[in-house]
């Protein structure tokens, strides 16, 4: 059976022809959370002298520093090697499940044009890394195919409404208050008489904050104070009404 992975590149330079692998973001975070330029070097199991060769190569490439060393302080990143971390990780957080979500589908539209396809359990559903696990695992130990699309709450209950998935995964909470908001907007999707509602599991939702918590956050409501960026679930997502 033909496996789909899709991958996201950057480019950099004057013709964009120079891709920035991940082993540089992989410095950049372990500079970032080290201080020093040795520590992140051991930890990415690269040389000293590699690590400075990597550094030195692509800040000629992106004309800006991304390492500032300071005698007896060890190593940050600059403004511009923070930022560029900060990019990244927001595309991955982005782009992963969308990337994942439509791997699955050409997957299956591509070996059902070669060969005949076990029939599959179509799942559309928020991202989550179990259920990914879950799809790869069943495959290789029972041969039973899943076909795991990601997918916001929303989004999720219109395609089991219409028929193009056979399980839609969508998020409930225990807050009656809140409770009330989400059923206002998933009542359009919901057919009491032909679905059934499965509880499969329940997880504690919380804010991912920087090491060290430097701002001192310590709930919700401090996160309306003006001076904190804060960045939501995507439009349709369950979590997003919660907060």
């Amino acid at each position: 059976m033909l496996q789909v992975k899709l991958k996201y590149a950057w480019l950099a330079g004057n013709d964009a022809v120079h891709a920035l692998d991940q082993s540089l973001f992989a410095l950049l975070y372990a500079v970032h959370r080290n201080g020093s330029i040795s520590k992140a070097a051991r930890e990415a199991g690269f040389s000293y002298r590699h690590v400075w060769g990597l550094m030195g190569k692509w800040q000629t490439i992106l004309g800006q520093p991304l390492v500032d060393m300071q005698r007896g302080r060890g190593a940050r990143l600059t403004v511009f090697g923070e930022r560029l971390l900060w990019a990244e990780q927001r595309v991955r957080a982005r782009l992963s499940p969308q990337l994942e979500s439509l791997a699955a589908e050409l997957e299956t539209e591509l070996n059902q044009a070669f060969e005949v396809v076990r029939p599959s359990l179509r799942i559309h559903a928020s991202h989550d890394l179990a259920l990914a696990q879950l799809r790869d695992h069943l495959g290789l130990r029972t041969g039973t195919r899943l076909d795991l699309q990601f997918r916001g709450s929303l989004d999720a209950l219109a395609s089991l409404a219409r028929g193009q998935c056979d399980l839609a995964g969508f998020h409930i909470t225990e807050n009656h208050a809140q409770a009330v908001l989400l059923h206002l907007s998933y009542r359009q999707w919901l057919k009491p008489k032909t679905q059934k509602l499965i509880h499969f599991v329940a997880r504690q939702q919380g804010l991912m904050l920087p090491k060290g918590n430097p701002r001192g956050i310590r709930n919700l409501r401090e996160l309306c104070t003006g001076t904190v960026r804060f960045v939501k679930r995507q439009s349709g997502s369950g979590p997003r009404w919660q907060v």
